[in-house]
């Protein structure tokens, strides 16, 4: 039975842990999104560590999970949430660039989607 999880940070947790059992080569890509937000004196908000990583280049929408071998990114939604624009263009690069993409709600769909890419990339390298 496929665990519940309350919200897109436990999958992720799940999900990474899956992955470095798995010892792949993967990562996270900061978010700014999730930085404090602050009021400044005019009631305007603003994040400090955002705008720090702004300037360093984080981009927004990037993929949850960024894995190099098997080459493939995978954006993690909770049932019924949907991709922002933001992440779909980021997909869609990804797509055009020959990288698989996907949008998965569980850990099952992350370890089906991961497991078979890697019984493929194998049998590729058998040849």
């Amino acid at each position: 039975m496929e665990q519940q999880y309350k919200n897109e940070d436990e999958l992720q947790i799940a999900v990474a842990q899956y992955l470095d059992a798995r010892k792949l080569h993967w990562f996270h890509p900061a978010n700014e999104r999730k930085t404090p937000v602050r009021v400044d004196k005019k009631g305007r908000y603003y994040s400090p560590s955002g705008n720090k990583l702004k300037a360093k280049g984080v981009k927004p929408g990037l993929p949850d999970c960024i894995i190099l071998n098997p080459k493939m990114v995978i954006e993690l939604k909770i049932k019924g949430n949907k991709p922002t624009p933001s992440q779909e263009r980021w997909l869609n690069i990804f797509r055009l660039l020959g990288w698989p993409a996907y949008v998965c709600e569980t850990l099952d769909e992350v370890m089906e989607i991961v497991e078979r890419a890697i019984n493929e990339h194998d049998k590729r390298n058998q040849a």
